[in-house]
């Protein structure tokens, strides 16, 4: 794949997001695989110069944290 096909983000954001879909059973290995991606993307961009835009700017993640937040700070508060 050439790096210029990246500097077309029509073109290569589907192919990205199918990319990330093959991974959707695990969604924070997938979210992971886009980080590492667009970090890539990011140095091609600056300092490299060879594409103008990251085109995984943008892409929401798929996994999402179902946890309460709380901190373990705010418990040990409640006790005094």
């Amino acid at each position: 794949m050439s790096i210029r096909l990246f500097d077309r983000p029509e073109k290569i954001r589907p192919v990205i997001r199918q990319w990330r879909g093959k991974y959707a059973a695990t969604p924070r290995a997938a979210d992971y695989g886009l980080q590492v991606l667009s970090r890539v993307l990011s140095y091609a961009v600056d300092p490299l110069s060879k594409i103008a835009k990251n085109p995984c700017e943008g892409i929401k993640q798929i996994y999402t944290n179902d946890r309460p937040r709380s901190s373990g700070k705010s418990r040990i508060l409640q006790r005094y």
